[in-house]
């Protein structure tokens, strides 16, 4: 109920990126944590003897002699464990660990023939010794405290006071500390303990009161002394509030679990994203912090369990949390996909690692993704090198399938990245090493494999921030339509807001003249944001195929055809080919003024990105995918400019390896495969992504097939485009050559 309250009465938490984790979750986590430490502590072999004595269950013989014989040592780790919820919320993950733990002391203390203990002690004994947590929101340690309370509550027949929690669980910020290998100062830090062990032994309230500002006032000294030297402000700190936790070789936690804040790095202030590069080398989503925080937080063999976005999985930004994860054990891996959380729309997976920088291991990986019940989810058992090994270092569900392409392609794939990925990770790496990769595409030969990022360029287009100043629609097409009879409306609406009594013009200069005064005098977004007005005559498009060097650069003079092809992505994510209906006027005013501003911080600001490739065919895809739909939907791109939308790019060897090749292999279902299950698994196909994609450098005769299915293809979409034949036909034809596609990939592959 409280885990409720705290979800849904503290009104900021989903802001904060907090959800209550469901209750079979935490059982889940709680219990596998758990028999990992206990495992870990006695024989890895065991671990299904402790998981069913921690659920009560029947043991068969061999079980139970074991776990008579190891009782008492097993009593003693359990009256001895850490536990750390470094972002605690309501408790929710600390209460299902006291749970266990007491389930399990019950059942170990009549193994012993001990009788019945009081109950009550066992659970203080856990809550006063084994419990830690930490929140940014006072509110969420007020309710975990409570939660504690009334879990001792409901066993007694008369309330004890709460075991004092006040050193125990507290507020603060986990992730910024003083940094771990900072030398403490140990006379202080003594000092510290000793007031503490005082305070916690201590019934008098006045008493207690004199000791905790003595606590109060050395922690600040520390924390004072620190601040001095340190680029950020640290308010709360691991070593100090919980010493006792860090004394000696095996200072640390014995377990970390948790359901870190799911923050992306856009809602990170720009103090925090400096305070986070100083301590962790990067600023990236909370989460990923939290994990690291984790392994850092344990002390050697701890064990590290958090219930996370499952976006680490694949993409190249958290390759390094997938080594951090790698190069310690990792136990299990539970992908549940988007059945876990109502409120945030986001898939999830649960990581079971211990701290110890194994070489060899066996990660159990369940695929629940879809699945009501952990019974129904799907087992697997390998080792964990093959993630280690894999394409992009991926976490991918070892289904047939994907085992398929990994033996395939992974060897000849990681040997690639390794060699040259910092070659070509951004477009300024790729020019710094233009002559070092001129000569490798100059070797490559039928039959080699290569990546798309190295037999291509390309990068971002522009944003015009302005795009109803500088845009607009070609006249004759069904856009330009739709804009004749919203303008109307734009401008009713415009005048009830504005009390005005602007009445649309009958020509349409006088219209764009009309829209663009008001637009200066009342806002660019008066009416809404990014809106069109324009329809741009086909007499003033001009013929990008003549135009000079000089005009591509600087723009076209006033008395010419000013409009040229403006790529804006495509949110329908049409493939194979699409005609623009979008110009944008390449006018010397404009021009000019787009690329002198460019940059410039403030509203209405243009940025021009990687000018140099425009007016260029190349091609290009929509890159934002339905979550459930693997391939990617990747065309042709036209010859003239494009946006922040439609990132693209364009073949430097188009005689070995063409354009309309690679589109037909992104297009197929195998280059969705890998995509989907090797390099992102999000719903935003990234530059890099592409860039990443392994490519078989083809044959003539490979390319011949390619080509005949490329132009069935186009030839469709156009025939659709200029009407002659409807979706249904189009849908229809387009199906049957995406087989072929597909047949045709599948094989390229060897797959």
């Amino acid at each position: 109920m409280l885990g409720h309250i705290f979800e849904n009465l503290l009104e900021d938490n989903k802001e904060k990126g907090a959800f209550y984790t469901p209750k079979e979750i935490v059982h889940y986590m709680c219990q596998e944590s758990l028999a990992e430490h206990l495992a870990s502590k006695f024989d890895s072999k065991q671990k299904e003897t402790i998981i069913r004595l921690i659920q009560q269950a029947e043991l068969d013989q061999h079980q139970e002699t074991w776990a008579k014989q190891n009782a008492t040592e097993i009593i003693l780790a359990l009256e001895k464990i850490k536990i750390c919820d470094p972002a605690i919320g309501s408790g929710a993950f600390p209460m299902g660990l006291l749970q266990e733990i007491f389930n399990l002391m019950v059942v170990l203390h009549d193994y012993k023939g001990w009788g019945k203990k009081n109950e009550v002690e066992i659970k203080k004994h856990i809550i006063q010794e084994s419990i830690y947590g930490v929140d940014l929101d006072a509110g969420a340690v007020d309710i975990a405290r409570l939660r504690f309370w009334l879990s001792l509550v409901v066993d007694e027949t008369k309330p004890q006071a709460l075991p004092n929690l006040d050193y125990k669980i507290m507020q603060g910020n986990s992730l910024l500390g003083i940094p771990f290998n900072t030398v403490i100062n140990v006379s202080e830090y003594a000092k510290i303990e000793l007031f503490k062990e005082q305070y916690f032994a201590e019934s008098k309230p006045e008493v207690k009161i004199d000791l905790k500002k003595q606590i109060n006032t050395a922690t600040q000294n520390v924390l004072a002394t620190h601040n001095q030297f340190s680029n950020f402000k640290v308010e709360f700190d691991f070593k100090l509030f919980f010493s006792e936790v860090y004394h000696g070789a095996n200072a640390g936690f014995d377990i970390v679990i948790g359901n870190p804040p799911y923050v992306s790095t856009k809602n990170i202030s720009d103090a925090d994203k400096k305070a986070f590069m100083q301590l962790y080398g990067f600023a990236d989503d909370l989460y990923y912090h939290f994990i690291i925080k984790g392994f850092e937080l344990l002390k050697p063999n701890g064990i590290n369990t958090m219930i996370t976005p499952d976006t680490y999985f694949t993409t190249l930004t958290k390759k390094q949390l997938r080594n951090k994860l790698t190069t310690n054990k990792l136990c299990s891996l539970l992908h549940l996909g988007h059945d876990v959380f109502e409120e945030a729309m986001v898939s999830t997976a649960i990581f079971i690692a211990q701290k110890n920088e194994v070489t060899q291991n066996e990660t159990i990986v369940i695929d629940a993704r879809g699945k009501k019940e952990l019974s129904e989810a799907k087992y697997y058992t390998i080792p964990q090198t093959l993630y280690t090994n894999s394409i992009n270092g991926s976490f991918f569900m070892p289904n047939e399938t994907n085992l398929k392409i990994h033996n395939k392609l992974a060897v000849k794939h990681k040997a690639l990245i390794d060699t040259y990925w910092n070659k070509i990770s951004t477009s300024r790496d790729i020019e710094k090493n233009k002559t070092f990769l001129n000569k490798y595409r100059e070797n490559l030969k039928e039959g080699d494999y290569t990546i798309i990022g190295l037999v291509t360029e390309g990068g971002q287009g522009m944003a015009t921030a302005n795009n109803g100043k500088f845009v607009g629609i070609k006249e004759g097409t069904k856009e330009a339509d739709r804009i004749r009879e919203t303008r109307i409306n734009k401008l009713q609406e415009a005048n009830q807001e504005l009390g005005t009594n602007y009445i649309m013009p009958t020509t349409e200069t006088e219209t764009v003249a009309l829209f663009d005064e008001i637009k200066l005098h009342h806002g660019r977004d008066i009416f809404g944001q990014g809106y069109l007005y324009r329809i741009v005559a086909l007499n003033n498009i001009a013929d990008v195929t003549i135009l000079t060097a000089d005009e591509k650069n600087k723009g076209i003079a006033t008395g010419k055809p000013t409009y040229v092809p403006y790529d804006k992505g495509d949110k329908d994510g049409n493939r194979w080919y699409l005609p623009t209906p979008y110009y944008i006027d390449w006018s010397i005013e404009n021009v000019s003024f787009l690329k002198s501003n460019t940059g410039k911080k403030g509203e209405g600001m243009p940025v021009v990105r990687n000018p140099q490739f425009y007016f260029r065919y190349g091609f290009c895809w929509n890159n934002n995918l339905n979550e459930n739909y693997l391939s990617i939907k990747c065309r042709l791109k036209s010859n003239g400019v494009h946006d922040v939308a439609s990132m693209s790019m364009f073949s430097l060897i188009e005689n070995v390896v063409p354009e309309y090749y690679i589109v037909s292999l992104i297009n197929s279902t195998t280059l969705g495969l890998i995509y989907r299950n090797f390099t992102n698994n999000t719903v935003n196909v990234q530059m890099n992504d592409i860039r990443t994609f392994p490519l078989p450098v083809p044959t003539k005769k490979q390319l011949s097939t390619c080509k005949k299915l490329f132009d069935e293809a186009v030839l469709l979409q156009q025939d659709f485009f200029a009407e002659k034949i409807s979706v249904a036909k189009r849908d229809q034809q387009l199906l049957i050559v995406q087989n072929k596609v597909d047949d045709f990939v599948s094989e390229l592959y060897n797959l």
